[in-house]
């Protein structure tokens, strides 16, 4: 990553007010799936993003 692209990269990230990750072992997706449901019953716009044999953006909507 060049120089440029670091900092267009910082300068975004600071614009998400919150930033979840979940780490572990076995159930990352089914608690990220679980979190970002939980977000958007209470209103809050979310996207989630999982890494498992098929890499998927969930989407504000729910969608994927």
């Amino acid at each position: 990553m060049g120089a440029l692209e670091l900092i267009l990269h910082r300068r975004r990230l600071k614009k998400i007010p919150i930033r979840i990750h979940v780490n572990g072992t076995r159930g990352k997706t089914s608690v990220t799936r679980l979190i970002a449901a939980g977000l958007r019953e209470a209103g809050i716009r979310c996207v989630a993003k999982t890494t498992g044999t098929v890499p998927r953006f969930i989407l504000p909507n729910g969608r994927e």
